[in-house]
């Protein structure tokens, strides 16, 4: 129950965020001794196998991680990280996973193929604000959703005291 999350597929949740909480644990020396697995605050993260296949997930923890097997992360060289995890999460991505995933009970896609995508990427001063504009639209989105959530929990307990006073 101490150390450093082990970051599995089933660790990457369906709404992006990873469950840390739920992780395997590691002792810490783990990661000094394989760097290359080790995940840091923002990376993004995508499963490379079975059922899940492409389900992307961004670390969004100070504390270091670890990567298990089958779990890509995405180091960004040429465009801007926010920018990347809009590419990851569009339609048109997913779609191309699941075209040339191969394999027979559990698809599988390797980290050469997952690179291959071909898009239109602008100028990382128009990624920066193409991911500015889509994180205010996300959070304008995400506001309204939890005043509908929160109007219709309202409006459960006002037919609950209806159905109650007519009763």
């Amino acid at each position: 129950n101490d150390g450093i999350p082990l970051i599995r597929i089933g660790d990457i949740l369906e709404n992006g965020m990873i469950d840390i909480e739920n992780a395997k644990k590691l002792p810490a020396e783990f990661a000094n001794k394989y760097g290359f697995v080790r995940i840091n605050n923002k990376d993004i993260l995508i499963a490379m196998t079975g059922a899940t296949i492409g389900k992307t997930g961004r670390y969004l923890s100070d504390e270091i991680g670890l990567l298990n097997q089958r779990v890509c992360k995405f180091i960004p060289v040429s465009i801007f990280s926010d920018f990347l995890w809009y590419i990851l999460k569009t339609t048109q991505y997913t779609e191309y996973i699941k075209l040339i995933s191969f394999g027979g009970a559990q698809p599988n896609i390797s980290d050469e193929q997952l690179l291959d995508f071909c898009g239109v990427f602008p100028s990382i001063f128009e990624q920066r604000q193409i991911a500015k504009f889509l994180d205010n639209k996300k959070t304008q989105i995400d506001n309204l959703i939890q005043k509908n959530e929160e109007m219709i929990k309202l409006l459960k307990e006002n037919r609950a005291a209806i159905i109650n006073k007519a009763v």
